[in-house]
This record gives C-alpha cells, sequence and structure tokens, in this order.
C-alpha cells in the first residue's frame, strides 16, 4: 500500500472547478466545491506499478501490466426469410399493394471467461478479507441458444389521388448487450466481513432478446410534387427485459476466516469488542498453525477448510416476465418552396409508455419503468441547387428517465443547433462544412428531484470541413 508520504505531491493539481463548467447555469452556485484535483493518471499507475512489484519502470517508460481477464463471446447466427409481393386492383383504379415475409432466427451464444482463480482467504483487516489466488488461469464457459419466427405484414394503398395510406405489422428482437451476456464471474475485492457483505456478479448468455410486437400506420398527402404532410400512429409491445436478480450463495468454496474457529476462540478469550489486532496477535500466540505473517500491518488469519464459507451477494441478469407498451405519434411536414432550392422539414414525435417510474416511493421499493421513453421535435431549414446544400437543424428532446440504481436518474430536456454545407465545385469533388452544437448547449442530469444534479456536462461546439472525391 501507498501512504501519503509516498505519494508525490506532483501527482495532484489543483484546479478551479466554477471555471470549467463556466458558461453553465449554476456554475458560481454556492453548492458547488471552488477546487478539485486533477490527477496524474498514468504516472499515478507507474508508481503503483512499480510498488506492487508488478514491473519495474525507468523514468519516462510505460508499465504494462499483465491482464488477469480474457471475455469473449462468440455468437453464430442463422436467419433465413422469405418474401412476396402482390396487388390488388382497388375499385378506384388503384393498386393495394401487399408484402407478406417471415424470417427464422436461430443464434448460438458461447461465452468464454479467463481469469484468474480464487483459491482461500486471508481475514487482513477489521473489514477486510483478501483472497489468494491460484497462478496461472483457466477458462470456464458457459452457453446459451435462443430460436424465433419473425412474420411481418406491408400493407399500402391510395384512396383518393396524392394520399397514400400505409399499414403494417411486424415482430422484431433486440439483442441483450454484450455486457449482460459476458460468463466470467466478478468477485468485488476486497471480501467485506459478514453475511452478504462481499458482493459478486456475473452475466448470462442464456438470456432471450428483447421481442417487440409492432403495429404501425400512417397517412401522407402529397400537396405538391415535392412537398407532403404526414401523420403516423405507432404501437409496440415489448417483451423479455432484463433484471439482475440478487442470491446469497457460496462461491469458489471460499471459507470466511473472520467467523471461523480461530476468531471465534480470540472472541471467546478477549470478548466480543475484540479488535481485528488483538484478535491477530492472540491467535498468533494461541493459534500459530492459523496464522500467516506478512499480510497486512499486524498479519492476518488464514481461512480453513473448516470455517464457514463466505456468503456472497450474487448479482445476475435474467429475463424478467414484465411487458410494457410504448404507442405514440409521428407528424411530419416536409415542403419546398417552389423552384427556388429553399425548404423546410419540421417533425414531431409524441411517445407515451404504460410505466413509469415513481419519485415518491422510497429507494427500497421496487420499480419497474421503460428508459429512453420522450418526446422529441426536429426542425430544419434548407438550401439544395445547384450543387450547393445547406441546412440549419435544431433538435430537441423532451426530459426521459435514463436508468436508475437505488435512485433513478433523468436526463433534463435538451436541444442545439446543428449547421452544414457543401458544395460541388466540379464533378466528384464536393467541400464541406459541418457545425455540431454551435450554441455550446449543456446537457443536465438530475436525480428524483430537478435541484439533485447528479451530473451537469458543459456543451462545446464542433466544427469540421474539408472535400471529399466520389468516383
Amino acid at each position: 500500500t501507498l501512504s501519503a508520504a509516498d505519494t508525490p505531491d506532483s501527482l495532484f493539481t489543483p484546479r478551479g472547478l466554477p471555471g470549467d463548467l463556466s458558461g453553465m447555469s449554476g456554475s458560481n452556485g454556492a453548492g458547488v466545491i471552488p477546487t478539485y484535483f486533477q490527477i496524474n493518471t498514468k504516472e499515478l499507475i507507474k508508481l503503483l506499478d512499480t510498488r506492487l512489484g508488478i514491473c519495474n519502470v525507468a523514468p519516462g517508460d510505460t508499465c504494462l501490466a499483465p491482464y488477469s481477464t480474457d471475455r469473449r463471446i462468440t455468437e453464430k447466427s442463422l436467419t433465413p426469410w422469405i418474401q412476396s409481393l402482390h396487388a390488388f386492383e382497388m375499385p378506384n383504379g388503384k393498386d393495394l399493394n401487399v408484402r407478406l415475409g417471415v424470417r427464422y432466427e436461430e443464434t448460438k451464444i458461447t461465452s468464454k471467461a479467463l481469469a484468474s482463480i480464487p483459491t482461500g482467504t486471508v481475514w487482513v483487516a477489521q473489514n477486510e478479507i483478501s483472497l489468494v489466488q491460484a497462478p496461472g488461469t483457466g477458462f470456464s464457459t458457459l452457453k446459451g441458444e435462443y430460436k424465433n419466427w419473425l412474420p411481418a405484414v406491408d400493407v399500402d394503398f391510395s384512396p383518393i389521388d396524392n394520399v397514400k395510406v400505409r399499414a403494417s405489422y411486424s415482430q422484431t428482437i433486440t439483442r441483450p448487450d454484450y455486457a449482460s451476456m459476458q460468463g466470467g464471474i466478478t468477485l468485488g475485492q476486497p471480501l467485506r466481513v459478514g453475511a452478504g457483505g462481499s458482493q459478486a456478479s456475473a452475466g448470462n448468455p442464456a438470456l432471450e432478446p428483447y421481442k417487440s410486437e409492432n403495429i404501425d400506420l400512417s397517412a401522407e398527402w402529397y400537396y405538391a410534387r415535392t412537398s407532403y404532410v404526414s401523420v403516423g400512429r405507432f404501437d409496440k409491445k415489448v417483451k423479455n427485459f432484463i433484471a439482475n436478480g440478487t442470491t446469497q450463495t457460496p462461491l469458489f468454496d471460499l471459507n470466511d476466516p473472520s467467523q471461523g474457529a480461530a476468531a471465534v476462540a480470540a472472541r471467546a478469550a478477549l470478548g466480543a469488542n475484540a479488535s481485528f489486532d488483538q484478535i491477530v496477535n492472540w491467535v498468533r500466540v494461541n493459534r500459530s498453525a492459523d496464522y500467516v505473517a506478512g499480510v497486512g500491518t499486524a498479519g492476518g488469519i488464514i481461512g480453513r477448510p473448516a470455517d464457514p464459507d463466505v456468503a456472497f451477494t450474487f448479482t445476475q441478469p435474467s429475463n424478467s416476465d414484465q411487458e410494457a407498451r410504448l404507442s405514440g405519434w409521428e407528424f411530419a411536414i416536409t415542403h419546398n418552396f417552389g423552384d427556388t432550392g429553399f425548404g423546410a422539414i419540421l417533425n414531431y414525435t409524441i411517445v407515451d409508455s404504460d410505466t413509469s417510474f415513481d419519485n415518491t416511493l422510497p429507494w427500497t421499493t421496487t420499480q419497474f419503468a421503460i428508459t429512453g421513453a420522450s418526446d422529441s421535435a426536429n426542425a430544419v431549414a434548407f438550401y439544395d441547387k445547384n450543387g450547393l446544400q445547406a441546412r440549419v437543424a435544431y433538435n430537441w428532446r423532451d426530459k426521459f428517465l435514463a436508468g436508475k440504481d437505488q435512485d433513478p436518474y433523468y436526463i433534463k430536456s435538451y436541444g442545439q443547433f446543428d449547421a452544414s454545407a457543401s458544395y460541388e465545385f466540379r464533378k466528384g469533388f464536393t467541400a464541406f462544412f459541418e457545425g455540431i452544437n454551435v450554441l455550446n448547449e449543456d446537457r443536465t442530469g438530475v436525480r428524483r428531484n430537478d435541484r439533485a444534479i447528479f451530473f451537469a456536462a458543459p456543451g462545446y461546439s464542433r466544427y469540421s470541413f474539408g472535400v471529399r472525391y466520389t468516383y
């Protein structure tokens, strides 16, 4: 371990926080800490590597410590599909077009985890138990598989001139993220004294994909050659959501020396409130076979096969039986001002979910709510003629639930202006310019209350320009 005296002050540089947040609302508020320490992470890692004996480095060299974990996921998918197109003449002389299709998807997943295997424990501090690792590493392999039939039907027709009506039904899937499927077991270190205090987690390659049943309806009116208005209704029923479940379980046959025979005997002799150092010293004298030197300040007590198992709080994702419904409306208009090259695009999407997070309930209450559901809108003004293209866009999204741990966290409503332009000055050669977030809009995240800010990110404009050649 490194003491404060062992750590050079040069690794930590004071930096003013309000200055880093300048331009943001509340950056000079009374609740904002005035100074934080910026850490020279690279040099700190080199110092730790050297002191821990992982490798020896000379000034200016970089030490790459050997990694002890290697996790791999292999997916093999078979996805044959068939589609047929049909057209039927309607009484008004227009065609009714029907597209029928079905896709079969079979996916096999193999998750391999290469990691060091813990073989024992040592109680080294009042609330810390260290692991003894076996030399070398070994692979563990977990497998999963899922199969789905995914039908789709699309219909479109024109009830009157310049109007198109569309309807579709489909089933779709979305795979779980790789972090949820990785098969390696991660032990939180150090282990903690007491039942359930030690944490462990693993992924689950046997997870089923999210499955959505979708109905979409829309109508489009082409009131001019290059201009139209549209309205759409969507409804999605989603299942196979992923939830983390916890169990109390032993792992790797690891024993808890803090509750073992040596520790129990020491407490019986010294009293129930004996400190860790007192217990270790008593064991050193009276149970030398249970004592291991050189661990911690005063040594440590080795876990023995007869000691109780470490009770891990083991967290692993699984598919829940909960379902959610998302529905909403989409409105859009694209208008071109004759042959001038000028035009505008406006759209607005309303999203409703049958799940929501109740901020008034205590954190101990388990709640299920869809993340990322919110209204959004875009407005674009453009020019496109004679090889010159220019666009100014405003993109907005309403506040939404981004996730939750003990408390929910939300991303507040946010909008930004973007701009771009391009000109084909010679056949195949195009000069372009692009500006993102040109007004430096900021992002903010909050907890249950808008005043409980958990992150604030100042927005910065980003610009790019160049020349493209297409052949």
